[in-house]
């Protein structure tokens, strides 16, 4: 990230997965984000889970995100953090 963003032009990086994001969703995002001036977005795929063991897990991984992260206790003041 460090390189892209020495070496980029434009206003906005753009380090999309080509599998995850579909540049008409990509390009919705930037619409949004310009029109709410955010200092950054950030897109997640849809998740197809088909077992009940795939539900838990993401299920865990989403919990221990929320409590083990706590983004609202960040040290970087942004003006898009809670």
């Amino acid at each position: 990230m460090w390189t892209a963003s020495n070496e980029a032009t434009g206003d906005w990086l753009l380090l999309p997965s080509r599998r995850a994001v579909q540049a008409r969703f990509a390009a919705a995002a930037l619409v949004y984000a310009e029109a709410e001036k955010a200092d950054h977005v950030v897109l997640f795929p849809r998740m197809i889970m088909k077992r009940p063991g795939e539900y838990m897990m993401i299920a865990f991984f989403h919990t221990m995100f929320v409590f083990g992260h706590r983004p609202w206790k960040s040290p970087i003041r942004s003006r898009g953090i809670i």
